[in-house]
């Protein structure tokens, strides 16, 4: 039996999502096919070679390379007649990039331009609950309770079930989607009544972008993004913001802070208390001039 076979059922026996297996299954088999050896042989030297000629040379991310470090680490723990030591596996830091978020005006704009139902009533689903868009197509008819304006998260990212508000605003296009499309198990389905692809939410949200001329860069992720920023502008408590995004860890959202408008503008600039805080006047106007 090839090793990638028991390596693919271990990580399911730990439970790890579908996604995640799916990944750490792919890094290693491609890894296996550019050593050229058998898979059991693969040396400390070939790991660091990979590392570099593979990964840092064709310019994979460093997501990506954490991700294969952490497929490698299993994989090295299940067959630990392997030459490779797991002290000498070095994973690179995170980048640290702030999230993109779109103004409300732009979220309008953007909604605005979708004329289809069901792909309307789609991203407002992922802005005006910040859901995930794995939690979007999986989201079944069933987990929702209008007259409670309530939407249960079942088993989302790390196993976690969570609530989150149904936007008063969105029960209108809601019952119309109902009305017209008539699903009959998840909230989007397709039309064998099947759960949505990833894919097609992400072409709705490209085409959407087309059409609002819209420059930013976005994704299913940014609307969730601008969910979480909009809710901490508003005066709203991170603590909840943190539960209504299923995050584990206060840090995670914390990132939010950074991106808030709220947060980032109420700090005066040294400049303006240079010149009192009003606007200035032809003699503060020639002294920046004479600074150019």
């Amino acid at each position: 039996m090839k090793p990638i076979e028991p390596f693919e059922n271990l990580l399911l026996s730990k439970r790890y999502s579908k996604s995640t297996v799916n990944t750490y299954v792919s890094l290693m088999k491609q890894f296996i096919i550019w050593s050229d050896n058998p898979a059991l042989s693969i040396t400390q030297k070939e790991v660091d070679r990979y590392c570099y000629e593979k990964l840092y040379r064709q310019g994979m991310s460093i997501s990506t390379q954490r991700q294969f470090i952490s497929a490698l680490q299993h994989f090295v723990r299940m067959y630990p007649e392997m030459n490779i030591s797991q002290f000498n596996f070095n994973r690179p830091k995170k980048d640290q990039k702030l999230p993109v978020v779109l103004s409300k005006e732009e979220v309008s704009i953007l909604l605005g331009s979708i004329k289809n139902i069901k792909h309307k009533l789609a991203i407002s689903m992922l802005y005006g609950c910040g859901l995930r868009v794995s939690e979007l197509i999986n989201l079944r008819l069933a987990h929702i309770d209008i007259y409670r304006n309530q939407i249960r998260v079942l088993n989302s990212k790390g196993r976690k079930d969570r609530f989150v508000s149904m936007p008063q605003s969105i029960i209108p296009l809601y019952q119309r989607y109902l009305s017209d499309y008539c699903p009959t198990n998840y909230l989007i389905e397709s039309k064998a009544s099947t759960k949505y692809s990833t894919t097609s939410i992400r072409m709705i949200i490209k085409r959407a972008q087309t059409r609002a001329g819209v420059k930013k860069k976005v994704t299913a992720h940014t609307f969730r993004h601008s969910y979480a920023t909009h809710l901490l502008e508003e005066g709203i408590d991170i603590r909840y913001i943190q539960v209504l995004l299923g995050h584990s860890k206060p840090e995670t959202t914390m990132i939010y802070t950074q991106v808030s408008r709220k947060h980032t503008t109420q700090i005066p600039s040294p400049l303006d208390h240079l010149f009192g805080n009003s606007i200035p006047d032809k003699q503060h106007t020639s002294l920046m001039l004479s600074l150019v």
